[in-house]
Parts: C-alpha cells; structure tokens; sequence
C-alpha cells in the first residue's frame, strides 16, 4: 500500500489535486498523513476565512471516499492553551466529517522533546 504525507500548502491551497495514484505507479494512494486540520497561522493569508479551510476539509473528504483511503490526522500541543483547544476543536470536527472509515489514527503533538524550547 502507498500512502502520501500532505503538506500544509496543498491541504489547504488545492487538496483536491492530491495524486490518486503513486508516482510511477498503478497503485491507489491509499493512505494518507495530514500534519493538522487547522493552523492558526493561516489567519494571516490575505482572503482568508474559515470557509476556506471547511472547503479544503470537504475536498480533501472526496478525495478520500474515491480512492478508500485512511488518514493519519495530526493536532498540535503547544505552550498556549487556548490555541490548544482551538485546535483539538477543529481536528474533531475533521474527523468527525471524514468518518471512523477513513481515519487510520490521531497523531498528538509533534516534536514534543522540544516543547519545553518553546517557553
């Protein structure tokens, strides 16, 4: 099985273009790696509102249904609560919408061996 981790630029700017083959392949890109469903940075885009993400949510939802894929879902920990809860909101309201046959796992916090740097 072939799978792809997806960056935030392309979850969020054309989800909807993901391979649905592997490169050089006829195999099915059928399991996927999505870093986080939200990142607050991305309030800062010149256009952005929180459609914008839903749509990509949506797209990235098709894509997932065509192609039977599974998707390892990332949220984020960091040193402020409130952006913490804002997130684990919005990776819930992924999953839900993606739907328990399309979600392989949730991934928790990323370099957490380096969290304590952040403060």
């Amino acid at each position: 099985k072939k799978g792809l981790a997806v960056d935030d630029s392309t979850f969020l700017g054309c989800p909807g273009k993901l391979p649905r083959v592997f490169p050089n392949t006829q195999q099915l890109v059928t399991s996927l790696r999505l870093f986080k469903a939200w990142d607050k940075n991305w309030e800062n885009i010149p256009g952005f509102n929180l459609s914008l993400v839903h749509r990509a949510w949506r797209s990235f939802k098709d894509f997932t249904i065509a192609n039977h894929a599974r998707v390892l879902v990332g949220t984020s920990l960091s040193c402020s609560e409130e952006d913490d809860d804002r997130d684990w909101n919005l990776t819930k309201q992924l999953l839900q919408m993606l739907g328990p046959d399309h979600v392989m796992g949730l991934a928790i916090g990323n370099e957490m061996e380096l969290l304590y740097l952040k403060h």
